[in-house]
C-alpha cells in the first residue's frame, strides 16, 4: 500500500514538473518577435500605426515613421512571419501591409499638411521620413517631386535671421526642436541648408553654463533640447564643433541612476531634476547624445541594458515606462523605437533581442486550472489501479 501510494505521488509530480517546463518552451518567442507582434496590433489598415493598442483608432504620424523604421530594420516591412495563431499557437499565420495603400495615404497626408494654413513641421518630418522609407524598400515607388518642392518651400520660409528654424511660418521665433526637425527634413531631400554657418553659430549662442542647452537663447536647458542641439550640429557639421563638449557630457550623465538598491530606476536617466522616475525617452536622449560625441565616455552599459529590457510590457510586447510607481497598462510605439534604439546601440550583435522569453501575465485561474487538470489525472489514475485489482 505504501509504495503504491508513494507511486502516485511519483506519478502527480512528474505530471505538475512535465507541464510548468514544457508550456514556457512552446510559448517562448524571441524579444524581437514580441516587438513586432505588438507593432501589427497597432497598425491601422492601410492608413498607419496609432501609439498603442489602447489607441487603436488615430494614426500618429511619428509612430507610423517609427513602426516602418523597426519593420524595416527587422526585414519585415513587406511580409513577415506574423505571430502564433490564439485559437491554435502551434499554427503560424502570414502577414503583409499593404505598402501601395498605404504610400498612397501618407503621401496624402503629407500634402494635405503642407497645404494647410498652419502645417506642422514635426509632422511633415515623420510623414516624409515614412515615404523615404517605403521608397527605399519598393523600388516601384518614389516619393512625388511635387510633395518635396512643396516641403523644401514651406521648410526654407521658416529660416529667421538669427540662423534658427521657427515652427510655422506665423511665428519669428526660433526653437531647438523646429530647426532640427529642418535640419532632419533637408537630410531627408538630400538638399543643402539656406545658411549652414548661421544655423551653427544660432545652435551655439542657446548653450548653457551647466553644459546643457536651451529651447532659445538665454531658456533653460533640458535633455531633449541638448539632444536636438548635439544631432543638428552633425547633420550640418561636426559634433566636435560643439562648444563645452566635456561639460555637456557631464550634463548628460548626471541624470543617471547609480544606486542599486532603486529597482526601478538603476540604469535608466531621469528626464529631469524632479522626476521621481528614469524613462525611456529620456534615457534614448542621453546615451544617444553622450555616443554621438564620444562613445567612449558611455558608462554603466550593462546596467542600462539590463534596465531597458526590463521595460519590455508583458501584456502586449512593446516597451512602456512606470508611472508614479505604477506600471502603465499598454506600451507605445515610441517608446518602442527608443527601447530598440538603445538596444542597438549597447548590444551590437543582438544577443538580447534574439533571446527567446516566455512573457505572459501570471493568472491564477491559469494556474487553478493547471491543478485541477492535474488532480483529474491523478485521481484517474488511482481508479484505474483500484478497478485492476478487483
Amino acid at each position: 500500500m505504501k509504495t503504491s501510494k508513494i507511486r502516485i505521488l511519483l506519478i502527480f509530480s512528474l505530471v505538475f514538473i512535465i507541464t510548468f517546463s514544457i508550456i514556457p518552451s512552446v510559448l517562448a518567442k524571441p524579444r524581437k518577435t514580441y516587438i513586432t507582434d505588438f507593432l501589427y496590433e497597432c497598425e491601422i489598415h492601410d492608413e498607419g500605426f496609432s501609439n498603442s493598442v489602447d489607441n487603436d483608432d488615430e494614426v500618429l504620424a511619428d509612430a507610423t515613421a517609427y513602426a516602418l523604421e523597426i519593420l524595416e530594420e527587422f526585414n519585415l516591412l513587406k511580409t513577415e512571419e506574423y505571430f502564433q495563431n490564439e485559437q491554435n499557437p502551434f499554427e503560424v499565420t502570414t502577414k503583409e501591409i499593404n505598402t501601395t495603400d498605404l504610400t498612397e495615404e501618407l503621401e496624402d497626408s503629407a500634402e494635405g499638411e503642407v497645404d494647410s494654413g498652419d502645417p506642422d513641421i514635426y509632422k511633415l518630418y515623420f510623414f516624409l521620413k515614412s515615404l523615404e522609407l517605403l521608397e527605399d524598400t519598393n523600388e516601384d515607388y518614389e516619393v512625388s517631386s511635387s510633395v518635396k518642392s512643396k516641403i523644401r518651400t514651406f521648410v526654407d520660409s521658416l529660416l529667421q535671421n538669427g540662423g534658427g528654424y521657427a515652427a510655422s511660418k506665423t511665428s519669428t521665433s526660433a526653437t531647438m526642436a523646429s530647426t532640427y526637425f529642418a535640419l532632419k527634413i533637408y537630410d531627408l531631400l538630400d538638399k543643402d541648408y539656406a545658411n549652414k554657418t548661421l544655423t551653427k553659430n544660432w545652435i551655439g549662442s542657446c548653450y548653457n553654463g551647466d553644459g546643457g542647452y536651451g529651447g532659445s537663447i538665454d531658456s533653460s536647458s533640458t535633455i531633449l533640447n541638448t539632444y536636438y542641439a548635439i544631432f543638428s550640429m552633425d547633420e550640418i557639421d561636426d559634433v566636435d564643433e560643439l562648444a563645452g563638449k566635456d561639460s555637456t557630457i557631464d550634463y548628460l550623465q548626471s541624470f543617471y541612476e547609480d544606486n542599486e538598491n532603486d529597482e526601478e530606476n538603476y540604469g535608466g536617466y531621469y528626464p529631469d531634476d524632479n522626476a521621481e522616475n528614469t524613462m525611456i525617452s529620456s534615457t534614448f536622449y542621453c546615451i544617444m547624445g553622450i555616443s554621438l560625441i564620444d562613445d567612449g565616455e558611455l558608462e554603466n552599459e550593462e546596467e542600462t541594458l539590463e534596465w531597458i529590457l526590463n521595460r519590455q510590457n508583458f501584456k502586449d510586447g512593446g516597451f512602456k515606462d512606470i508611472d508614479d510607481g505604477d506600471e502603465q497598462k499598454y506600451s507605445s510605439v515610441i517608446n518602442s523605437y527608443y527601447a530598440l534604439e538603445i538596444i542597438n546601440l549597447l548590444d551590437a550583435d543582438s544577443v538580447s533581442l534574439n533571446e527567446e522569453i516566455f512573457m505572459v501575465e501570471f493568472n491564477y485561474w491559469i494556474l487553478v486550472g493547471l491543478l485541477v487538470a492535474i488532480g483529474i489525472v491523478a485521481v484517474a489514475i488511482i481508479i484505474i489501479r483500484r478497478k485492476r485489482r478487483l
